[in-house]
């Protein structure tokens, strides 16, 4: 087997940074639609397809995981409640959310059920980041500053996330990123830094200086 055969097996899926999203997003049904609006630097215009995805999964395979753990996920780092994605009957999908995590058998408990476009940018840099995650899965994430939006606390933990996630996915993740946080996080010899050229790093000094440019 030549590389280049080994290279067609290979999925890529590009994540850019969250850019905005609509107050109403259409079903779209051919992904290689989907595909020309994040060419486009577009991706929140299709988060809401990305969540019906995942979800209507269970659909074709009652076992599958990917909704839960993506609600899981949502409910340990913001302590928010995703709810299902609804187009039946609609002319748009809908996608809510509560602020807060209902005790179980007690409905909504008093919260209200508020659209993802009035949440903040650093929650939907998140859910954009996790529901590419899993809707496309791949051998590669390209991943175009994932800690956009994020505060430095929630760049940790997001980060962690992320290497968890891929590791039981057996995926790749490849990160553009100005950020000392995942640069503090990360081994030397898994960074290349474009500082005056390109080069991998090789010492934790390396680390250190490429982090003290950044600043």
């Amino acid at each position: 087997t030549t590389a280049a055969e080994v290279a067609k097996d290979i999925q890529v899926v590009h994540i850019p940074p969250f850019s905005g999203i609509g107050a109403e997003e259409t079903r779209l049904v051919q992904q290689e639609y989907q595909d020309l609006l994040i060419g486009q630097g577009k991706p929140g215009d299709i988060l809401r397809n990305l969540l019906l995805e995942v979800f209507d999964r269970r659909k074709e395979d009652k076992d599958d995981p990917s909704w839960d753990e993506l609600c899981q996920q949502v409910e340990d780092v913001f302590r928010y409640t995703l709810l299902p994605p609804q187009v039946e009957g609609r002319a748009f999908i809908v996608c809510e959310y509560l602020k807060g995590v209902p005790r179980k058998g007690h409905g909504n408990e008093g919260y209200a059920r508020l659209d993802i476009a009035t949440a903040g940018s650093g929650f939907l840099q998140v859910l954009l980041i996790l529901a590419f995650f899993y809707a496309r899965p791949a051998s590669v994430l390209l991943m175009d500053e994932p800690d956009a939006h994020l505060h430095v606390i929630l760049q940790k933990q997001v980060y962690d996330q992320l290497r968890l996630i891929a590791s039981r996915r057996k995926c790749q993740l490849l990160i553009a990123t100005h950020s000392e946080v995942l640069i503090d996080n990360t081994g030397p010899g898994q960074i290349l830094s474009f500082y005056r050229k390109p080069h991998p790093l090789i010492t934790d000094t390396e680390r250190d200086e490429v982090r003290e440019a950044i600043k």
